[in-house]
């Protein structure tokens, strides 16, 4: 029934004493055993962080008890991961990733999620437009040390994806979502944290609609050139 908590002792040196004692040290197991699996559900194996599952159920807790308090959501990206996994191999990647996991978490603590392979998440309960500004800033400046290894040292290039509740969504999926498509527009432009523009997004489902009814007025010559 999931009560793993020990049994009453039973103090007997016969078979009921032998019974109850392997009944306890199977509870004990089970228990250990359940605790580590409910762990690696809701944690990245390689940086130990809470994955995008456990953090997107979190942030969503917090959404729900304060909807409309504000909030910033940070979604963190590598601009070389790419070249760095195919130069260097996944080991290598994975333990960069470590590394950079480690030094958000000294300057951020639990707030530190791992979003994708290639990314991390911040999420700033509190926290308006200027001060997800500042601490974007401060990301960057905590990655930009490069990545030193066998004599190998890597530039890890950080840039920053910003969406703000309420204004960018109430959903913690929506801000995800948007946060990471702000993080695109900073990985293809120069500047290194870009907070989510609407109106500059290509990805909005409106757009989606569009490309379909676009296709459908294709099919059936519904276009006329003015």
């Amino acid at each position: 029934a999931g009560d793993y908590s020990v049994p009453p002792k039973v103090e007997s040196h016969d078979e009921i004493g032998a019974l109850a004692s392997a009944f306890a040290s199977m509870s004990a197991a089970i228990q250990e055993r359940e605790a580590r699996i409910l762990h690696q559900a809701g944690h990245d194996l390689v940086t130990g962080l809470p994955n995008r599952v456990a953090a997107e159920s979190a942030i969503q807790r917090e959404r729900m008890r304060n909807p409309a308090s504000p909030a910033a959501l940070l979604v963190v990206g590598l601009r070389r991961s790419p070249e760095i996994i195919k130069t260097m191999g996944h080991a290598v990647a994975d333990r960069l990733m470590r590394d950079a996991g480690e030094r958000l978490v000294r300057i951020l603590g639990d707030a530190v999620a791992r979003a994708t392979d290639i990314e991390f998440s911040v999420y700033l309960p509190g926290e308006g437009k200027n001060g997800a500004i500042a601490s974007a800033f401060r990301i960057i400046d905590a990655l930009s040390a490069p990545y030193q290894e066998a004599g190998v040292s890597v530039d890890i290039e950080a840039a920053v994806g910003v969406a703000l509740a309420p204004e960018h969504g109430l959903e913690a999926n929506t801000l995800l979502r948007r946060a990471g498509v702000a993080l695109i527009a900073a990985l293809d432009s120069e500047e290194p944290v870009v907070v989510y523009d609407a109106a500059t997004d290509p990805h909005r489902p409106e757009r989606l609609s569009l490309m379909g009814d676009l296709r459908d007025a294709l099919d059936h010559n519904q276009l006329e050139l003015h």
